[in-house]
């Protein structure tokens, strides 16, 4: 806490911050610190756009905006990058916060269920962050800076009973 307390308030004015997940919980933690700091803030959601809203709305300054996409999606993922670029006219800060989580024990009986759980799970979990990271570092080069923060959990470095499909995909992020 102290960090955050001696942190320069506008520190981060001009810097433009492009935040996944950022409709509720971490995400939207992150998007408040970053708009305290003075950057403006991208609110990636997938669905609930009052979530989505009430985290706008929550935001210090000036310029903020809403890009709603499921960032499962590699062609969001493009778009996301793209757009806050020209919304915004460049990209500093990429936060790849989105994730899921949904049980899935071992015992499941339907394979195809359990291959898209998986599939699912990597998708936003890893592969999103990955997709993004590769539209956000040719804006960043251009610019001549930027900074990638992944959100991972300590889920990826031990796993626990039935969410091994969790534990993977996080594990994929910090090793």
């Amino acid at each position: 806490m102290e960090l955050v307390e001696e942190m320069d308030c506008d520190m981060l004015q001009g810097k433009v911050a492009l935040v996944t997940g950022a409709s509720r919980g971490l995400g939207r933690a992150c998007a408040v610190a970053l708009a305290e700091w003075g950057a403006v803030v991208a609110v990636n959601y997938r669905q609930n756009e009052r979530e989505a809203l009430q985290t706008l709305s929550a935001l210090q300054g000036d310029g903020h905006f809403l890009l709603q996409g499921d960032v499962a999606d590699p062609e969001v993922c493009r778009n996301l990058a793209e757009q806050t670029v020209k919304q915004a006219g460049r990209l500093d800060i990429l936060v790849n916060n989105a994730g899921i989580y949904e049980p899935l024990p071992f015992s499941e009986p339907e394979y195809m269920h359990w291959q898209h759980a998986w599939r699912r799970m990597f998708d936003v979990n890893f592969f999103s962050a990955v997709n993004l990271s590769y539209h956000a570092v040719r804006a960043m080069r251009r610019q001549g800076s930027g900074k990638i923060i992944f959100i991972a959990s300590r889920a990826g470095i031990r796993g626990e009973a039935n969410h091994s499909h969790y534990a993977a995909s996080k594990g994929a992020m910090v090793v």
